[in-house]
């Protein structure tokens, strides 16, 4: 993190290597605090929350850990919240259908709601979300997915999830974002 007058760096942290590939950063609209996912087939992968305060000090918030295998990506929702892609699991056991989840970061950070959408296997770069939280956008990019080069477009609404509609033949769908106004 730079201080913005100065251009040094405040302060770091280090998170667990063992978490494997790190592989989404996103920082909440207010500025408070960063999520970071990191992708593991084991339970050290998952969602690791970051306070960030007003004098830019960033600290791995301790309670703020949610341990998810296969996590792919993260999209910030209003009130503190997240739309979580990954956690499916089916080539080894224990297994899990769940793609989609519904997250609050507490801390500690947990589960709300989870959905079965993808119906194989699911990967993206980057999922989004609008900016009032009501729709999200999710690209397969899945080598091991028959719904590869798909584009899912969700409705959010409170705890609920539905897919509204999906487009096919993307050949690189990988990431999803939303226009500021979040009109496209």
């Amino acid at each position: 993190v730079t201080s913005a007058q100065s251009l040094a760096i405040v302060n770091e942290i280090d998170l667990p290597a063992a978490a494997g590939e790190y592989r989404d950063l996103r920082v909440a609209p207010d500025g408070a605090r960063a999520v970071a996912v990191a992708f593991n087939s084991t339970a050290d992968g998952g969602v690791y929350a970051i306070t960030i305060g007003c004098d830019g000090t960033v600290a791995a918030d301790p309670g703020a850990f949610l341990s998810m295998r296969l996590a792919v990506s993260l999209a910030p929702l209003p009130n503190d919240r997240g739309f979580f892609v990954g956690g499916q699991v089916t080539g080894f056991t224990p297994t899990d259908p769940d793609d989609v989840r519904l997250l609050s970061f507490g801390p500690p950070v947990t589960q709300t709601q989870v959905f079965d959408f993808a119906h194989d296997d699911i990967d993206c770069t980057r999922a989004a979300t609008s900016p009032d939280g009501a729709r999200a956008a999710v690209p397969n990019s899945s080598l091991f997915s028959s719904e590869a080069g798909d584009i899912a477009l969700y409705a959010i609404a409170g705890d609920v999830v539905t897919e509204v509609d999906r487009v096919h033949g993307f050949a690189d769908a990988a990431e999803a974002l939303f226009s500021p106004d979040g009109s496209t």
